[in-house]
């Protein structure tokens, strides 16, 4: 998995790779300010879901085989499940919104549904030679999106 030979480099990664860097880089120092603030840690939530989100993109471009990239790319899903519910829980304790009960339940939807990435039913991917892997979304995404909505209404009154 991590043998040099089992990659190629394109340069499609160099700028995922470095907004993904940037983007923890920015998380860390904004928790280091203030360890105690809970916008502080949803803040680098975010950012550390937007990293590995990026990171194993990037990881997944680089693949020279499928079964690589595809393990990439569910590790990858898992990073973008927490996204929303982080950016979502940061804008409301800072706006000081008290929404704890859709925090919590996102959170807990997020977490089931990243599972869920790992398995081998829900994603499905293309292998383009010139570009690499790109992974293709089954149909269990448009559940989480109506779920997770549905949370965020349901609890918003």
């Amino acid at each position: 998995m991590f043998n040099f030979s089992n990659y190629f480099l394109n340069l499609q990664v160099v700028p995922v790779f470095t907004v993904a860097i940037i983007i923890i880089i920015l998380g860390s120092l904004i928790l280091c300010k203030n360890k105690k603030s809970l916008a502080n840690v949803y803040f680098f939530i975010l950012c550390f879901s937007i990293a590995l989100w990026l990171g194993c993109t990037g990881m997944g471009y680089l693949s020279k085989y499928k079964d690589l990239a595809m393990f990439w790319f569910k590790i990858d899903n898992f990073g973008v499940m927490f996204i929303a519910i982080s950016s979502y829980a940061f804008t409301s304790h800072f706006l000081q919104l008290n929404k704890e009960k859709n925090i919590m339940a996102g959170y807990f939807l997020a977490f089931t549904f990243g599972l869920l990435g790992l398995t081998n039913n829900y994603l499905s991917m293309k292998y383009i030679n010139i570009i690499g892997a790109i992974f293709l979304i089954g149909s269990l995404l448009i559940v989480f999106l109506f779920l997770f909505f549905r949370i965020l209404y349901v609890f918003d009154f």
